[in-house]
């Protein structure tokens, strides 16, 4: 795509290609191994070019990618920084249709420093905007990191029901991974409370 975009001189698509890979090194990063370093210097890089050539949406996109780079990598204030930022950005152009992605950026970072409180309304947020956006995949992973925060604040059937809530979704689109890791956290709960026939 990048080479195709590079031969007809389109710098949106050029920018466009350049971001592919910048999400696939945020999907794939590691803590340590440098993948969220390269994927931010990526959208440091195709940012400006969005600007220049007023592509709001895009501008978006690119400023959540920023948000999920720099959270990944460790800086968490730089990643809530920029997760609002593309949160703003998405209300004021009227395009909203992957509002659930800072919605959800900002819930994880409240989540994964204690401020669990302030994750709350985020989360709920998300879920609501992956539904009207029809983003199974984002409303699964939302349900799964959402379940875990009332897991942890001690409300365990309300985090049973939102894990249960989204099985028949991730089973219909074979969401695997997810699939795993929810059934996972049922047979956790179950044994916990002794029910051993459904956790097994």
């Amino acid at each position: 795509n990048w080479e195709k975009a590079r031969a007809n001189g389109n710098e949106y698509w050029m920018a466009r290609a350049k971001d592919g890979l910048a999400w696939i090194l945020v999907e794939v990063g590691h803590f340590h191994s440098g993948e969220f370093v390269s994927a931010a210097n990526i959208f440091e890089e195709t940012l400006p070019v969005y600007r220049k050539l007023g592509r709001k949406f895009a501008e978006a996109v690119c400023v959540q990618g920023l948000s999920r780079a720099y959270a990944g990598g460790g800086d968490y204030d730089l990643g809530l920084k920029y997760a609002n930022e593309a949160l703003r950005m998405m209300r004021e152009s009227g395009d909203e249709r992957l509002i659930q992605l800072p919605l959800t950026q900002i819930a994880m970072i409240y989540r994964d420093n204690g401020s669990f409180e302030r994750s709350r309304p985020y989360f709920e947020q998300a879920l609501d905007a992956a539904d009207r956006n029809q983003d199974p995949f984002t409303q699964a992973t939302v349900a799964l990191a959402y379940g875990c925060l009332l897991s942890f604040t001690g409300e365990k059937e309300a985090a049973r029901e939102m894990w249960r809530s989204v099985q028949p979704m991730i089973a219909e689109l074979g969401l695997h991974r997810l699939g795993h890791e929810i059934n996972s956290r049922l047979a956790t709960h179950a044994e916990a409370k002794g029910d051993f026939e459904e956790a097994y």
